[in-house]
């Protein structure tokens, strides 16, 4: 072989060396971008969920915050209540509804079963004074309606009491509400424990809690 045959031989191998090279760079370079791709997708992925779980770790926080912000509002306005409403005025709604048996200030035990109302919306109002009216038919003192807004959606009607000796009236009071035909209606009545012992609220002091929806 002549030395320019060598050449020219030496000179492909180069060039084919070259080529081998250049593919091999560029099958390197798609598997790096297909690992980038791949790694991409899962921080995507991951930043998404992340997302997700924060708006819903947040949505939670705010929920409970807005339930304590309720529960706080709900006992100032237990206070409120108990602070406007003295003994006298109760009797004088039991005169007013054709009770005989009025409170005295010595007798809490001995008093009729008040049933306090609270709606949500002012609107409801109409409604609510039509079922205070089945209320008051059946034994009830029901000193007024108040209005209560409520961060949540509530749709359910609920009866509350404060008194472990007063679950019997409550329930009374529940059964005359499902006789007036309140619905939706929470089928048990709710203990508030915590303040059965509270020096604030007397015995046979109810509450009824209508919901946000009705028929």
């Amino acid at each position: 072989m002549t030395t320019e045959s060598r050449v020219r031989v030496l000179q492909e191998l180069e060039r084919e060396g070259a080529r081998r090279h250049i593919r091999a760079l560029l099958v390197l370079a798609g598997l790096v971008l297909v690992a980038a791709l791949i790694a991409w997708t899962l921080i995507a992925s991951s930043w998404r969920d992340l997302n997700r779980r924060t708006a819903e770790l947040n949505q939670r926080t705010a929920e409970l915050g807005a339930a304590e912000k309720d529960l706080q509002g709900r006992e100032a306005l237990l206070r409120e209540i108990e602070k406007r409403v003295s003994v006298k005025e109760i009797a004088a709604a039991a005169d007013a509804a054709g009770l005989k048996d009025s409170p005295t200030p010595n007798s809490d035990r001995q008093l009729r079963a008040r049933a306090y109302l609270n709606i949500r919306r002012e609107e409801d109002r109409s409604w609510a004074s039509q079922v205070a009216e089945k209320i008051r038919k059946a034994g009830f003192i029901v000193p007024g309606i108040l209005t209560v807004p409520s961060p949540r959606s509530e749709p359910e009607t609920e009866v509350r009491y404060y008194k472990s000796g007063d679950s019997d009236e409550a329930k009374r009071l529940l059964q005359t509400l499902q006789a007036a035909g309140v619905k939706p209606l929470n089928p048990d009545v709710q203990w508030l424990r915590k303040f059965e012992n509270s020096p604030t609220i007397r015995p046979n002091h109810l509450e009824v809690w209508f919901g946000m929806t009705h028929e």
